[in-house]
């Protein structure tokens, strides 16, 4: 099974777990619709579905998953028709909204923020079930990389501590209160 989908069924994207987490987070920061557009339901529907890129990729960071966010975008432009949407779905990867020139979205923010109010243990966990945490800790475009860190469950905990530190300092720098 490749990594994307591990990550998915029973990792840090977990199907359930992270669109709950993103939801929750979304709505404490944006409670009302987003500037006129689709409120609740496609609030709802964009923290389910935002991640579903990742399906059949073999890495999280490669040409593939690096991707993921096209899947997401598509599926909400068909759904909803809305433009704003797309461009809020396709733009939650900071890494590819900055190659395609574009700013990062809300939703980019508010899934960096929802990533980071995971209990670290429950992440660890789930990034060492899939896999996908020791491809995050030896990927040096993260600015909380650690060179040479070890492959174990107590090295994710440590990742996803660093994680949450970074996310927190930056969000307050952008003027949030977190």
């Amino acid at each position: 099974m490749r990594l994307g989908t591990k990550s998915l069924l029973f990792g840090a994207h977990q199907f359930v777990i992270h669109p709950l987490f993103v939801f929750v987070t979304w709505s404490k920061f944006y409670p009302t619709d987003l500037k006129g557009k689709p409120g609740l339901l496609g609030r709802i529907v964009a923290s389910i579905i935002h991640d579903w890129g990742y399906w059949g990729c073999k890495t999280m960071d490669g040409p593939c998953g690096d991707q993921h966010s096209i899947w997401g975008a598509n599926a909400m432009y068909r759904l909803t028709g809305s433009h704003w949407w797309y461009e809020e779905l396709l733009c939650h990867s900071r890494f590819f909204s900055k190659r395609m020139g574009r700013i990062p979205s809300n939703l980019c923010w508010v899934d960096k923020l929802a990533t980071a109010n995971y209990p670290s243990w429950l992440w660890a966990t789930l990034a060492w079930l899939s896999g996908e945490g020791y491809e995050y800790l030896e990927n040096p475009m993260y600015e909380i990389h650690v060179p040479g860190e070890t492959r174990t469950w107590v090295s994710l905990w440590k990742f996803h501590q660093r994680l949450r530190a970074w996310t927190r300092a930056t969000l307050t720098d952008y003027g949030w209160e977190v």
